[in-house]
């Protein structure tokens, strides 16, 4: 009796500790399909942020809101600005300081409507991985020439300044709407 109990023990340990076993590497297994399949969203979304690039077809849609000196805001209205076969089309709140005069209810936004842009520069940058864009734009509420850089980085998140004459710049962060 004692020997039959004895097998009996042995044999259910060894049952147990081979599904412990087979549970603990199918965990592994699954760890590894999510870090695969991570790489892959991340590959998959490099690829779409590059296309975009490569068609010059740019819409960033801005999340906050960086006045120079000034403290950050998050921008809940869904502004956005678009950069579309060189042309610009933009209507972004300014918040900063201004060195020239403005009159009564002047508008102060920075706004273009389908504008040409001038001295269009993009170069892409291996250590930092992301693109830079430089171009200048009439800002059309005040007539203002404006400096518009862009860094669009491999994840789509996107740094915007834009510099107008007279005025502080204001920077802008936001991310590369993009379709995958």
């Amino acid at each position: 009796m004692r020997y039959l109990i004895l097998v009996l023990s042995a044999l259910l340990m060894c049952v147990t500790n081979e599904g412990y076993t087979q549970n603990k590497n199918k965990k592994e297994t699954t760890k590894l399909t999510r870090a695969q399949k991570k790489a892959e969203k991340e590959r998959l979304l490099k690829g779409a942020v590059m296309e975009c690039i490569n068609k010059d077809s740019l819409i960033l849609v801005v999340t906050s809101i960086n006045p120079l000196g000034g403290t950050s805001m998050r921008s809940t209205e869904g502004y956005t600005i678009r950069l579309v076969n060189n042309k610009v089309t933009c209507k972004l709140p300014y918040h900063g300081r201004t060195n020239t005069p403005m009159f009564g209810a002047q508008d102060v936004s920075l706004r273009a409507t389908d504008q040409q842009v001038s001295q269009l520069q993009k170069e892409y940058s291996k250590d930092d991985e992301c693109t830079y864009y430089l171009f200048y734009f009439m800002n059309e509420s005040t007539n203002e020439r404006c400096e518009c850089i862009f860094q669009i980085y491999n994840n789509a998140v996107s740094n915007i300044k834009i510099s107008p004459s007279g005025r502080d710049a204001v920077g802008f962060k936001g991310e590369l709407k993009v379709e995958y």
